[in-house]
This record gives structure tokens, sequence and C-alpha cells, in this order.
């Protein structure tokens, strides 16, 4: 952490929308920055992806240039956002998500979202444990019981709103203009995700023109399962984008 100038950071967080635990885990994750968390749980049902994306980028100090990081359903979003601001971006930082998804289009993915949306409209006794039994997955690794209740506690979207937010997901393919964004990118990616799977990450990560790419040893929640794993990346790769930008000058 030598040397580096302060900045700040937004978090754009996964399909739930809600910060709270993701800012929780940052504060681990991302020392030395002022962290900045999107809620898009506020923006409204009709909300598309560049909505949301310029909504974020509201959130950004003015005349600031931050670090922008977004989690599995928040990729979208930061990526959106850098394409089309790219003067507010100073890097990338990309969890656990993809320029395009082909799940949701696929027939068990749609029995999976009928499942799921039934589950939350019945109750969320019910929605909760089969949140247990995916908590395998998710983490892809042993994990302590404070963690596993971080988990547990997020809160859980309607049944509407999920179905539209796994719409929005269906409809966004970003490789189309992954190559306009030059900010410094960085992909973390879990070996055993089974919500983006390892290969639909590595796709993202071989499209951005100036991107690294690391992989973890966990599941989908990787700032859960694997926080000082990551923070060591992050600082690594911030570091060395620090030094490029000061020897520029």
């Amino acid at each position: 952490m030598r040397g580096q100038s302060q900045t700040s950071l937004l978090l754009i967080p996964g399909i739930a929308g809600s910060c709270s635990q993701l800012l929780i885990a940052a504060q681990e994750l991302f020392v030395g920055v002022t962290l900045l968390p999107f809620d898009h749980r506020l923006a409204g049902p009709e909300a598309t992806i560049e909505d949301l994306a310029n909504q974020a980028a509201a959130c950004i100090p003015e005349g600031e240039c931050i670090y922008i990081c977004g989690e599995s359903f928040g990729g979208p979003i930061a990526l959106t956002l850098a394409r089309h601001h790219p003067d507010r971006v100073r890097g990338l930082v990309l969890l656990s998500t993809f320029a395009h998804h082909p799940s949701p289009r696929q027939l068990h993915a749609r029995v999976l979202i009928e499942v799921w949306s039934t589950l939350t409209q019945r109750g969320p006794l019910l929605a909760h444990a089969a949140r247990i039994a995916a908590a395998p997955g998710q983490f892809g690794r042993v994990v302590p019981l404070k963690t596993l209740a971080t988990y547990l506690n997020e809160p859980l979207l309607t049944s509407s709103e999920y179905r539209r937010r796994i719409e929005l997901l269906a409809s966004f393919d970003a490789r189309p203009w992954l190559r306009e964004i030059t900010a410094p990118s960085l992909v973390l990616l879990g070996r055993r995700d089974p919500i983006v799977p390892a290969h639909v990450a590595r796709e993202l990560g071989s499209l951005l023109p100036n991107c690294t790419v690391h992989e973890l040893s966990c599941g989908h929640l990787g700032y859960l399962a694997v926080p000082m794993a990551i923070r060591r990346q992050f600082e690594i790769w911030r570091e060395e984008l620090e030094i490029s930008e000061a020897a520029r000058c």
C-alpha cells in the first residue's frame, strides 16, 4: 500500500440491490479508499441497466475519477457506467460477474426462477431454507458460521422484483462494446462458482482490453468466502496501476 493516493470506490451490489452486507465486507477488502455504496433497490421496478448505471454515476463526487466495484448483477451496471461515463472511472473491480450470461434463457434456469419466485411468494421461511440449501455452491468452501449468517441476512427480493432482474440479465450483452472500455480492470472469479461459471467470467476478462484476471478457490460469494485473497489482489493491482499513473505524469 506504500505511496497509494487517497481515492473513492463505488460499490454496486448483486441482484438483491442492498449494499448493507457488501459494505461491511468491503471495509476489509478495500482498505485505504472511501467507500460509496449504491443501493439499487430504490431505483424502481422499471429501471433498466442503463438507468441503474446513470444513477450509480450520480453517486460519484463532482469532478472525481474513482474505482468502481460491481459484484455479480452489479457487474453489468459497472460495465455500462464505464462505457457511458469513462471520465469518471479510474479502474473497475469486477467480482463474480460477466459480459453475457446465457443461463437465464435456458430451460433449467427458467424452472429454478419459477421455483424461487414461488418460494418468495409463499413465505420467507421457505426462501431462507432454500438459501441454506444453496450455501455450499454460493461459498464453494467451508466458511465460519458468522459468514454464513451474513449471507442469510441479505434481504430478499419480492417475486416480481426477482423476475424483473432476471429479465435484465437475460437481455444484457456487453460483448459487442467491451473493447470501448479502456479503464484498467480487475476480474476476480470463483473456480467453483455455480452462478457465474468460471468460463463465463474468463470471457469477460478476455474481452476487456486492459484487464487482469485472477481465479479464487471459492464459489460465487468470494467477497465473503475469501476476503483476504480479494484484498491482496486488489492491493497488488491498485499499486501497479497507481505506479503506472505516476510514471505517466
